[in-house]
């Protein structure tokens, strides 16, 4: 029984064996990964580089303190006044596009108005454009209506006044 057991054993190593090899040939042929090859060979200028990027895209927001300037007359004369704010962040310059009315409009009555904007104590344009800040931007507007007499048709006189940020 002993020469049937060595017998069997090494029909099933002899097995065992050629199917490892088959199956290392079938690999081959389907284009398996390689082993990428091993540093051992490389010379003392041998190096590689990869490129790291990242990409911020220009963002910016408006924060406005009041929707609505509510014009109030002012003690003493024949004007109305108010005023607003708003906040300009950026992580790049743009250009500040203002369009404000010349008008307030209550149907086919009008009244002119005085809008000022100012950035600190500088007055800003229609069209400004400002280099990157860190820091945020505050725009005040002021507004003015003058010479409302007893005369002036009563209504609600509205305008609007545009602050159009470009990246």
């Amino acid at each position: 029984m002993n020469k049937i057991t060595q017998a069997a054993l090494a029909a099933l190593v002899l097995g065992v064996c050629s199917t490892g090899v088959y199956a290392e040939d079938d690999l081959a042929a389907k284009g398996a990964p390689t082993p990428p090859p091993s540093s051992s060979g490389c010379d003392p200028d041998c190096s590689g580089q990869i490129e790291i990027k990242l990409e911020v895209p220009k963002t910016c927001s408006v924060y406005v303190s009041k929707k609505t300037i509510e014009l109030a007359k002012k003690s003493g004369t024949n004007s109305w006044v108010g005023s607003s704010s708003y906040t300009v962040t950026s992580n790049s310059g743009y250009t500040l596009k203002i369009t404000k009315p010349t008008y307030l409009v209550d149907g086919a009555n009008k009244l002119p108005i005085d809008v000022i904007t100012k950035n600190g104590t500088s007055t800003v344009g229609d069209v400004t454009k400002y280099n990157y800040s860190a820091t945020a931007r505050t725009f005040n507007v002021d507004a003015e209506v003058k010479n409302v007499s007893s005369t002036t048709p009563a209504g609600t006189y509205k305008g609007t006044y545009i602050a159009d940020v470009e990246l």
